[in-house]
């Protein structure tokens, strides 16, 4: 199914309001509206800079959902939370993935990880 451009600002609006909520402010986001081949959204992180940029797909499986009688909003949304969940883990797998990176900036990731956690974690 094509996005349109009220579902690319939809989208925008929700990962803008994640980030705020979930507390990335540190990250500086972009966005981009354009087909990708194999997901229908992406999240592109620079730990180094903390620059973000997200993409969504202008073409993306939402018919695979309809099943579920799932609102094409809501599924933008949901699109939107697991691309800001990547975001999320961002700094942790700059770590990982690094060679440079010490045992101690590891667990630092890790603690800033679980910080935001307790932040959205509700119990």
């Amino acid at each position: 199914m094509k996005t349109t451009k009220k579902d690319f600002e939809l989208f925008i609006a929700e990962t803008e309001r994640l980030m705020k909520e979930w507390e990335l402010g540190a990250w500086h986001p972009g966005w981009e509206h354009k087909n990708l081949k194999r997901a229908n959204a992406t999240c592109q992180a620079d730990g180094d800079c903390y620059n973000v940029t997200f993409c969504l797909s202008t073409d993306i499986d939402f018919d695979k959902f309809t099943f579920r009688q799932i609102k094409k909003e809501d599924f933008i949304k949901r699109v939107a939370k697991h691309e800001v969940i990547h975001l999320l883990l961002g700094r942790l797998m700059h770590c990982a993935n690094a060679r440079w990176c010490t045992d101690s900036e590891i667990n630092e990731a890790e603690e800033e990880f679980v910080r935001k956690l307790e932040i959205i974690i509700k119990t």
